[in-house]
């Protein structure tokens, strides 16, 4: 038996029966995570992400580091504990944010990000992350001037989570400034007779008038709720049994395939 031989023999007995190497770069544990997702164990898939995370960012990649979040999210939603992914968002707020909005994910990311701080009783940062959302990525396709119904979700998300601050000057922008932008549009779009660009209308003039009357207005408040009304029934009937939200995002990465959905205060 030759030196070299040997050498092999004695290295292989001492690895144990059954141990292979685990992952070790982002695209390994991408796939890493994909294997967990599908055996239902968001545990060991939030782990998986978050090495992909890591590698991400060790290797200053910006896509990979959106991508991985994707996964962080979808996990942490699994898990129950969105909170885990709050420092990575901000880190990626601070440092991937051009890239997030190339992917055209940048709104929905955003929004759920402002959603899940109000859920976990951080209403104040939660209602400036929405509020920012509104005005986000200006100059490009992707601000929400561009897409009706992205922003009435967020101005819908915004009035439900301002409802704490009903006297401070979110509250008071939604009820007037938004309110008067989105009557405006709605009224222009009905003079052509086309609710398909009014998407979301209803749900947002539903919010809007819970946060006047709870600002202490009734009767302007039951009069904005018969024009919601009236609106998401006409939203309703176009929709044709379709969900009333915004259709989610099919996001593919590697093995990986996941349905990006956007969050809704209640």
């Amino acid at each position: 038996m030759s030196a070299a031989l040997r050498t092999l023999l004695v290295l292989s007995l001492l690895v144990p029966a059954g141990c292979s190497r685990g992952p070790s770069n982002w695209r390994q544990w991408i796939d890493q995570a994909t294997l967990e997702f599908k055996a239902d164990r968001p545990a060991k898939a939030y782990e998986a992400c978050d090495n992909a995370w890591k590698e991400a960012v060790k290797e200053k990649d910006a896509k990979q580091a959106v991508a991985a979040y994707e996964c962080l999210y979808e996990a942490a939603v699994r898990l129950g504990q969105i909170e885990r992914t709050f420092p990575v968002f901000r880190k990626i707020l601070a440092e991937y944010d051009g890239t997030m909005n190339d992917t055209g994910a940048g709104i929905r990311h955003r929004n759920n990000f402002g959603v899940a701080l109000v859920r976990a009783g951080e209403k104040q940062e939660g209602v400036a992350q929405l509020e920012a959302a509104l005005d986000a990525y200006e100059g490009s396709v992707y601000h929400t001037s561009n897409n009706f119904r992205q922003r009435t979700l967020l101005i819908e998300n915004l009035a439900r989570g301002a409802r704490v601050f009903a006297d401070e000057a979110p509250a008071i922008k939604v009820s007037s400034v938004m309110l008067e932008e989105i009557v405006v549009y709605v009224e222009g779009q009905r003079y052509r007779n086309d609710v398909s660009t009014t998407l979301g209308a209803g749900d947002a003039l539903a919010a809007i008038a819970d946060l006047v009357r709870l600002r202490g207005d009734p009767k302007a408040a039951d009069e904005l709720m018969v024009q919601a009304r009236e609106q998401q029934s006409l939203e309703t009937n176009y929709l044709s049994g379709q969900p009333r939200t915004i259709p989610c995002d099919h996001i593919i990465i590697r093995s990986l395939v996941l349905r990006g959905c956007y969050a809704v205060l209640k």
